[in-house]
């Protein structure tokens, strides 16, 4: 279960560094651009073709016990928003991450999908099952776009399941393999706290999970808080740092965001 690390392969930077730094600077008049998708864009994609049948009749939260019960009801959740991710290949580039994100839920034949859509440059979408009395994240995408130019990249995990409900120190393992790199995610139970969620205290389980991979100089940490019994994120703070080769040298990027529940309530 890997939170929402993210590791940029920037593999479209090096193509940009093999026309050159003249043409690229044609190519990409404008740095740090970031487009935000609003409440209402996401809604509407929700309400979508891609809506699972009888989606708009399923309860907001979810019963403590087993992770079958435990996964968040389908729609659009919102959430208050601090961040920044960034590159330093060739003059740098950045994404602002704005006020307001949404997470949008829909249901699949084993669990969720759960997309965090922070920008129109910048998006995650993961698949979580149900697996005992836990939840197992079975894929995730990332995509940036970084200088211009797009990049999608899909990982498929194994592993551990992240327990729902369980003892501070509870831990798990899991791995994440894309293009030959494989990551591995230790994740800890730090414990239950309580959280405001549109003015009402819930009680939520605190999970920190550390990935390691096979570059030694790589850092990510995200903590996250879930609503107690369920897959409901209330709260998360995270921050990475990871390196890439490249024909132009070493690039290194950066991210750091943190994202709060304003209401236990989807929009639909």
């Amino acid at each position: 279960m890997t939170e929402h690390h993210h590791r940029v392969a920037l593999g479209s930077l090096v193509v940009l560094a093999i026309v050159g730094l003249v043409a690229f600077e044609r190519l990409v008049p404008e740095h740090g651009s970031s487009t935000p998708v609003t409440v209402d864009d996401a809604t509407l994609a929700f309400r979508g073709p891609t809506t699972a049948p009888g989606a708009s009749g399923a309860s907001p939260t979810s019963s403590a016990g087993t992770a079958s019960g435990a996964l968040p009801a389908p729609g659009v959740y919102v959430y208050a928003t601090t961040g920044r991710d960034s590159v330093d290949a060739l003059d740098g580039d950045h994404h602002d991450y704005p006020a307001t994100t949404t997470i949008t839920v829909r249901t699949t034949a084993c669990g969720v999908t759960q997309r965090w859509d922070v920008l129109e440059e910048r998006w995650e979408e993961w698949s979580r099952c149900s697996a005992g009395d836990g939840i197992a994240e079975v894929e995730r995408t990332s995509f940036d776009r970084f200088f211009g130019q797009g990049q999608t990249d899909v990982s498929t995990c194994t592993g551990g399941a992240r327990p729902v409900d369980a003892a501070a120190g509870t831990s798990w393992v899991a791995t994440c393999a894309r293009g030959g790199v494989t990551d591995t995610y230790a994740g800890r139970v730090v414990g239950t706290e309580a959280l405001l969620v549109g003015g009402t205290s819930i009680e939520t389980l605190h999970v920190r999970v550390v990935r390691t991979g096979p570059v030694a100089d790589d850092s990510s940490s995200v903590d996250s808080w879930y609503q107690l019994g369920t897959d409901l994120l209330v709260a998360q703070r995270g921050a990475s740092a990871t390196s890439n080769a490249s024909v132009i040298g070493t690039v290194h990027y950066v991210e750091a965001y943190e994202i709060r529940l304003g209401s236990l309530q989807p929009t639909r």
